[in-house]
């Protein structure tokens, strides 16, 4: 195999031209071969990636933080509505005045299927015509 000293040729077959012992010299092969068979990244490269990440992190991040305390926040209060909207259907199922208070056996399974907690702290059942509070004391998981 005759390797002339084009780009194309050194490019596509420096292996083969190299094991046939057409090259003139290992410095000839070394310059002109390395250079374009080289694989992997160098590490300017790879300094890059992982700046872009780290700085795409950096900015999601925060956002992503907010975003769970607005879905806690919007779980709770839907618990607070699904706890007093129920309280009120008992009090009308059962004949209840304003100021009566269920037990939990009056309104779990039959009312409400299991009953629910704010971050693990289950919620305290409030007299018919009041509002639940959470059970945290967080100021905006209100009704």
């Amino acid at each position: 195999m005759h390797c002339r000293r084009s780009r194309i040729a050194v490019t596509c077959s420096c292996q083969q031209v190299w094991k046939s012992g057409t090259f003139l010299s290992a410095a000839f092969f070394k310059r002109e071969c390395m250079r374009f068979d080289k694989k992997g990244f160098t590490l300017v490269e790879i300094v890059i990636v992982v700046g872009i990440i780290g700085l795409l992190s950096a900015l999601a991040l925060p956002n992503f933080l907010r975003m769970r305390d607005i879905a806690v926040k919007n779980i709770c209060i839907s618990n607070l509505r699904m706890i007093r909207d129920n309280v009120q259907i008992w009090a009308v199922d059962e004949s209840k005045v304003t100021g009566d208070t269920p037990v939990m056996d009056d309104l779990v399974p039959d009312y409400i299927r299991s009953w629910p907690s704010c971050g693990g702290t289950p919620y305290d059942i409030p007299s018919v015509g009041q509002n639940p509070v959470c059970p945290k004391g967080i100021a905006d998981h209100t009704l």
